[in-house]
């Protein structure tokens, strides 16, 4: 089974600006990679590529046309870096849950998903777009202000129970080898990705296309969100237990934020499940889960903590060789895959 081609309007377009750069980052970057692995390279680098494009086209279109109101944006990428790479660093040398399990492990490797994965950034430059030229100043703040949010949620979380991913590094795809380069595998749960997703959906939802008159805006970001589950999970960058908590935490910054009904996709997961070899209807069981918990807990880092301990998650050390373990849900012990 092979990852479906992204198919949104923005990513099949073709501009005079995006050959021009593709032209230019095939002869600098191509020539840097694995010789060995040039060839496969080479085949995939047209679609690599339309993430850079798209992302420096978009970034571009706010600043020539939203000096001010992109302010926001470029601060909330700023605190992006800062919150996750932040937590990264601080929490480089702590034992870390292992939350790799025998459900993830039933779930194959499917590295050309990667292709959407690294989509998320530069359909956000795409959107924002749109949302900005929708929203007044005040609006966009607000519209901002989640994002803010959800990466002070996820860092505190990262701080208070760092989580880790084993890597498999056994394939040709370009987008997830660079992705492996600069992403550690620490710090997974909640899954921004999933959270980013979801939150994007439902505040293009409620708060821009009542103002939009462009239907391609909403069509794609419903396309990214409901392919992103399948993404972060064939590619093994985040697990069953990351997702679920990346849909509650979407869910409490947005509910926290709008007062508008939260879209958290769990019909559109057991869709998925008919086609694809994928426990969502485990995720969706955990993400109830983790409302109750916020509830009693006081947040995503308590709600975290408690369902690590109550479900007998176990730790390993920062030198731990992880590749080939997973925890076992049944006997609560880390086991050979």
């Amino acid at each position: 089974m092979s990852a479906p081609p992204i198919d949104t309007e923005e990513f099949r377009r073709s501009t005079a600006f995006s050959r021009l750069l593709r032209w230019s980052l095939r002869r600098t970057l191509l020539p840097r990679f694995d010789a060995a692995k040039r060839e496969a390279y080479d085949a995939q680098f047209d679609d690599a590529s339309r993430n850079v494009e798209i992302t420096v086209s978009g970034l571009g279109r706010l600043l020539n046309r939203h000096a001010i109101k992109s302010a926001f944006i470029l601060g909330g990428l700023g605190s992006w870096a800062s919150n996750y790479f932040g937590a990264q660093r601080d929490t480089v040398d702590q034992d870390r849950y292992l939350v790799y399990t025998e459900q993830d492990v039933g779930i194959p490797f499917q590295p050309d998903y990667d292709l959407l994965y690294s989509y998320i950034i530069s359909h956000i430059a795409h959107v924002a777009n749109a949302m900005l030229d929708s929203l007044p100043l005040g609006e966009v703040r607000l519209f901002c202000g989640c994002f803010n949010a959800l990466n002070r949620m996820g860092a505190e979380a990262f701080h208070a129970h760092p989580t880790v991913m084993p890597r498999l590094h056994d394939h040709d795809r370009l987008g997830l080898r660079v992705i492996q380069a600069l992403d550690r595998p620490l710090n997974c749960c909640p899954s921004l990705h999933i959270a980013y997703s979801l939150l994007l959906y439902n505040a293009i939802s409620s708060q821009v296309m009542p103002h939009c008159d462009d239907p391609e805006v909403l069509e794609s970001t419903r396309y990214v969100t409901a392919g992103m589950f399948n993404s972060v999970l064939y590619t093994k960058q985040h697990s069953i237990l990351d997702v679920a908590f990346g849909m509650a935490a979407a869910k409490m910054v947005y509910e926290e934020t709008y007062e508008a009904p939260f879209h958290d996709f769990s019909e559109e997961l057991a869709i998925l499940q008919r086609d694809h070899p994928i426990p969502y209807d485990e995720a969706v069981e955990i993400y109830h889960q983790v409302g109750q918990l916020v509830e009693h807990h006081g947040g995503m880092a308590g709600a975290l903590g408690v369902y690590l301990q109550q479900a007998g998650y176990q730790v390993v050390a920062p030198g731990d060789d992880i590749n080939g373990w997973h925890f076992d849900t049944r006997t609560r012990k880390i086991v050979r895959d």
